[in-house]
């Protein structure tokens, strides 16, 4: 059934393109609807994007924001909108419960291991195409999405801050940090659980909390769930995952990443929040150098320190980042390093720059993070066109090359210089 969304795709005269989103994944939504508004815009069309959301629990699958996937859109909605989205959500839905059902049904009676695609229209083979030149590739130009959120979910967040005396002019920064109660990440057998300091110590982070409490700041915690409950005892802190529910988080974060100073985050779908509305971010913790880390000239980041288990030493990032593809692939694990999470003092220090750089609002790249994003773009290149490798450690040989390359070479602010002038040399 999902030929019809794909038919009125290819209509030149029909003035939406239609998108369907994972349900599970609150990143790949907000990249998939990034990435939905740039194919619409190339045909002069307004985008729709819709998602499964019939029967989780009887099918057995996560909803990431309910509220994302039912109320938020970037397009003004107009009858015209309404009726053409419930047409084809009904649409999805329903090739969803048969093709769900019958996965479901084969994998508990013969127990088949194999996996359930869901349904994907509207983005097909994005970037999924070889014999392009690296500078050929183009840096998107506008990172910024604009999401229309009903007037009601403003003013319950406006009433939720009102109930936590919130003052209507605070200082506000959000920070979310995943740890393992994310979607059980202990449970799961892909890299977040095999490499295990992907989910870093929430307690490091407590230093730069209570620098940013002592400067006057109102500290929200964003996060739907938390394995732990921070330690953190003053009245401009709330921890919200253990303050409001669920449902109420994943509206007031939306208003939150709107109203925030900035914003500092982990490796984990928000992160994408502050980023889409051109708020300063600090994104700690980074182990994947070559991906989408600071879109925005008003972003930065902190990175892993690497150590070699097999030479039982720590290896300097230069190094690192000449190994092949493969060590820096973000969907393969290699158990032969370790990726050691920032110090408290790493990520005081890079917040205390990164604060000054907002306060004074220069974001101006220094000579230093000039050549570091220089050498990184460099060492792209090298790993997008080098033939001579194994061909399974190439970026060469990856059918979403053209995306990964795009994500980094479009990539505006860069690592702290606190993390770049210590380690690399």
């Amino acid at each position: 059934m999902l030929f019809i969304i794909r038919f009125f795709n290819r209509l030149n005269f029909f003035p939406y393109h239609v998108i369907t989103l994972l349900p599970y994944s609150f990143g790949n939504i907000l990249e998939d609807i990034r990435l939905g508004k740039e194919i619409a815009e190339k045909k002069n069309k307004k985008l729709i994007f819709i998602s499964p959301t019939i029967l989780p629990n009887l099918l057995e699958y996560k909803l990431a924001s309910k509220f994302l996937l039912e109320n938020v859109t970037i397009t003004k909605k107009n009858l015209n909108y309404i009726l053409v989205k419930k047409f084809f959500n009904f649409i999805l839905n329903l090739d969803f419960l048969f093709s769900r059902l019958y996965f479901l049904f084969y994998k508990k009676k013969f127990k088949n291991k194999s996996i359930f695609n869901f349904p994907t229209v509207g983005l097909e083979n994005i970037y999924n195409y070889k014999n392009v030149d690296f500078d050929d590739i183009e840096k998107y130009k506008d990172f910024n999405l604009d999401f229309l959120i009903p007037n009601k979910f403003y003013k319950k967040s406006e009433d939720i801050l009102t109930r936590l005396n919130v003052n209507k002019d605070a200082k506000i920064v959000c920070i979310h940090v995943r740890d393992s109660a994310f979607h059980s990440d202990k449970k799961r057998r892909n890299y977040r659980k095999l490499n295990q300091e992907k989910n870093p110590n929430i307690e490091n982070y407590y230093e730069t909390i209570n620098y940013l409490l002592d400067k006057g700041y109102y500290v929200f915690r964003l996060g739907l769930i938390a394995e732990k409950k921070m330690q953190i005892f003053k009245e401009k802190f709330f921890d919200l995952p253990y303050l409001l529910s669920s449902s109420e988080i994943e509206f007031l974060q939306f208003y939150l990443v709107e109203k925030c100073k900035f914003f500092i985050g982990s490796e984990s779908g928000p992160q994408l929040l502050p980023w889409l509305r051109y708020k300063p971010t600090l994104y700690t913790n980074v182990s994947e150098f070559f991906y989408l880390t600071c879109p925005n000239i008003n972003c930065r980041y902190t990175f892993k320190k690497i150590f070699d288990k097999k030479n039982s030493k720590h290896v300097n990032i230069k190094d690192y980042l000449n190994l092949p593809f493969k060590y820096h692939d973000v969907n393969r694990h290699d158990d032969s390093f370790a990726f050691i999470e920032n110090t408290s003092k790493e990520l005081l220090d890079s917040v205390i720059e990164f604060e000054t750089n907002h306060i004074n609002k220069k974001w101006e790249l220094t000579n230093s993070q000039i050549e570091f994003n220089n050498y990184l773009k460099k060492r792209l290149e090298d790993m997008y066109i080098n033939r001579n490798q194994n061909k399974y450690n190439d970026l060469v040989e990856q059918n979403y090359k053209i995306l990964i390359t795009k994500n980094t070479i479009s990539n505006l602010g860069s690592a702290t210089n606190v993390m770049i002038n210590e380690n690399f040399k």
